[in-house]
Order: structure tokens, then sequence, then C-alpha cells
């Protein structure tokens, strides 16, 4: 059966937190691991019920396998699940100063009885994980095999690390989004200082392109959109077009004004960068403020101080300008 496997792998793990003085038998060791895990089983039940309490979707691990230096968690073959479930150990292992090392996939997994009557688990995917921590040389972040970042890909998952929740940093948080067609045909497609297509696209349709009056860059522009929504349909890849996504927006700010609360918002980021003024949301305005609990982007480790990478997106928030506007 097909289920998400995640790896947490305690390297020197029998000396982690061990006082030196002390001696290091066997019964030693097994009380640390069963505390260990008994730790993590008590954090996810307490994660759990703080979650069911706000009527928040709870993520299920249905196996823990002790490997003698980690756990297998055997949980369904969700991305986001398997997601959760890692970021939720790793911050427990955080605060309990084990370093870890981490790795998930979706694949095939046998269950059968072992020799003590237990229920047992195996499979080529738990090898396989076996092997991506071994080459891991970055403790507490996750590892994910190439079939498990294509369906990152494919859902349009992006790695935003610093979430801020009342002046406590997570930095290690996933972040689900989904692209809209004009983010890949008007920008990623269209932009001259990208892969500008439009020449190429007006060319294929034999557009007359020494005339700016007759729009042969709208005309393209078009054209290329709408081959981005029909190849993601064909490959049965979901996808939004701006029209959806405006009214969407909109709907959302009815919502929120109803309950009382105002809606912050860039508003270069909202329109869409084709056929904007044929949306309500052009014609609108919100406050940019920034507030928390909020997602910003992780400064660079080896740029821990300068902000954004050069080649970054200047619109985004980082935790180091965000610091320096305090």
């Amino acid at each position: 059966m097909k289920k998400g496997i995640i790896l947490f792998d305690f390297k020197d793990f029998l000396n982690q937190g061990i006082n030196p003085k002390e001696p290091h038998d066997i019964d030693y060791i097994n009380k640390k691991q069963v505390h260990l895990l008994n730790d993590i089983h008590e954090g996810l039940n307490k994660e759990i019920l703080r979650r069911l309490n706000g009527n928040v979707s709870v993520p299920f691990v249905e196996t823990f396998l002790p490997t003698g230096d980690g756990y297998y968690f055997i949980c369904k073959p969700d991305l986001t699940e398997i997601l959760d479930i890692s970021m939720c150990t790793m911050a427990l292992l955080k605060v309990k100063n084990v370093e870890s090392y981490i790795a998930a996939d979706i694949g095939e997994i046998h269950t059968f009885k072992d020799m003590t009557g237990m229920m047992n688990v195996t499979g080529y995917a738990m090898g396989k994980l076996s092997r991506l921590v071994a080459f891991s040389s970055n403790a507490e972040k996750l590892i994910v095999s190439k079939e498990l970042s294509e369906h990152w890909c494919e859902n349009g998952y992006f790695e935003i690390e610093d979430p801020v929740y009342s002046g406590i940093e997570y930095p290690a948080a996933p972040f689900n989004g989904w692209y809209m067609e004009t983010e890949i045909g008007s920008r990623n497609f269209g932009d001259v200082n990208r892969y500008n297509m439009l020449p190429v696209i007006a060319e294929k349709l034999n557009l007359n392109r020494k005339s700016k009056t007759n729009l042969w860059k709208d005309r393209a522009l078009i054209e290329l959109n709408r081959a981005v929504l029909h190849s993601f349909k064909k490959a049965g890849i979901r996808i939004t077009d701006h029209h959806t996504a405006s009214k969407q927006f909109m709907q959302f700010c009815k919502k929120e004004e109803q309950s009382g609360r105002e809606v912050m918002a860039d508003w270069s980021w909202i329109v869409p960068p084709m056929s904007g003024s044929s949306m309500d949301v052009f014609h609108n305005m919100w406050a940019n403020n920034v507030k928390e609990p909020n997602f910003y982007y992780q400064d660079s480790p080896w740029n821990p101080k300068g902000g954004h990478d050069k080649t970054g997106c200047p619109f985004h928030i980082s935790t180091a300008n965000l610091m320096e506007s305090k």
C-alpha cells in the first residue's frame, strides 16, 4: 500500500545530552530512547488537542517504528500531512536539543507480523530514506525524495521559513500557495528581462511587430496565457486564472468586512499583470500595513544581516528589514 514515510535519524544519538561521567550502558540508552518517544507522543497529542479545540485539521501518525538511532513515522500519502507532521516533530526535537536529520517520501510499504508477534513495516521507500539522510550534512532541514519534490512543485508549494506568532519565530514552516496563470504566462514568459517570449509568439501568429498600434504584444500575451491554462489542464494539474482569483479575493474582502476586520494588501500584487481594469480589484485600494502573525522570508544563512539577496524579490518582507523597520 502507498503511504507517507518520514524518517528522523539522530546522528550520534547515543551521546546527545548524556553526562560523560555516567555509564553508557544499554539500559540507559533504551531509557533515553523511550523517554524521547514519549515526549514526541505527548507533544503531538497536545498539538492535536489544541487543533481540535480550534476546529483545525489534525495530522495523524499511523505507526511509529524505532530504528535504533531514530524513528520512522508512517502516515497518509498526503503532502500536507507529511509536512505538518515533520514540522511539528522538528519543533519538538529542537526544544529537547536533539539534533535530527529528516527525510520524507511517498512510497509503497508492506506490513507483516514479526517473530515477536508485533506488526512491522518494510519497503523500498524506507531504505531510500535511510540513504537520503546518510548523505545529509544539514541537521533540522527536511530532505524530500525527487518524486515528492515533483509533487511539491506541481502543487505550487513555496518554502517560506520564518512565520512569527506573538513575537516567537518558527524558522522551519511550510507555506502553501498556488500559481495563477498570469504569473507564468505574463511575467515569467512575457517579461523582457525573463524569457521574453512575446516576440516569439507574435512571429508564430504572423503578427506585424513593426507597429505598436496593432497591439501585437497584447494579442500575443493573451495567447500565451491561454496556452499556459491549456497545458496545465492537459497535464491534470490545477491552476487558477486571473479573473477567478480576483473574484475570490473580492469575496474574501467582503467576508472580512462583515467580520469587522480590515484587509491589508499590496495593490501591485493583487491586480493581475493583464486586463487589470476589467476586474473589481483594479478599482479598490487597501492599506499595505504589515501585521502579525505573518510569514517572512528567512534571510540567507550566508547573508544574515544583509537583508535580501540581490536576486531576490524586493517586495518580499524578510526578518532582517522587518527588525530594521521596528
